[in-house]
């Protein structure tokens, strides 16, 4: 199974604590299907605290770049186009890609989880 994990900037989450809230959590999810693909995307500016984890853990993934400055939406598409599932961290930010490529993957049918990080790690039941 090939599961995506997407995730707002780092930067954008107001609470410090968002980070070690988003890899306990993901910690947990992982250790109960260990057979699977990673696939993640990951922005421009290397802010992505997703590739960090993936890292540091030594989980192997698959990571997408735009093709270009302008390519977001052309990387979000591939991205839901090859996995399975889609997980999304999301900062609450209404402009994001984060939510746009869960709104890709909702639109495409696929299982998505949706998760909104503020003081918790809160697993939203439908898309803004």
């Amino acid at each position: 199974m090939k599961v995506a994990i997407v995730g707002s900037k780092r930067t954008k989450f107001p609470n410090p604590n968002a980070v070690s809230l988003m890899e306990a959590h993901l910690d947990k999810c992982l250790a109960q299907r260990p057979e699977m693909v990673i696939l993640a995307g990951c922005p421009l500016n290397r802010d992505s605290w997703v590739r960090d984890y993936l890292n540091a853990r030594q989980i192997p993934f698959v990571e997408y770049d735009p093709p270009g400055l302008f390519g977001m939406s052309s990387r979000n598409q591939r991205i839901v186009d090859e996995c399975d599932e889609l997980w999304a961290f999301w900062s609450g930010d209404s402009v994001s890609n984060t939510l746009a490529i869960a709104k890709a993957a909702k639109a495409s049918s696929k299982p998505f989880r949706l998760f909104l990080v503020k003081d918790t790690v809160e697993q939203l039941q439908n898309i803004p």
